[in-house]
């Protein structure tokens, strides 16, 4: 084969795999902004809920109120 064609072909296949690469690259920051994107809006929508939802009276169910506290 033709020396300089054999060099043309070589270089064409570096260009494809090195595309290929930049491209897997891409390709997994996109899958890692999803999964970020997804991340906060979970907790934007969690955090939406609580402003809609009213506290209660009591917003230490756990704890007894003290006497100062009962009118």
């Amino acid at each position: 084969m033709n020396p300089v064609l054999t060099r043309l072909l070589k270089l064409i296949i570096e260009a494809q795999q090195s595309q290929d690469r930049r491209l897997a690259i891409l390709e997994e920051e996109e899958s890692r902004e999803s999964t970020d994107d997804a991340s906060l809006l979970q907790e934007i929508e969690s955090l939406l809920g609580l402003l809609e939802s009213p506290m209660s009276s009591n917003p230490f169910p756990g704890i007894p109120p003290m006497p100062s506290d009962i009118v």
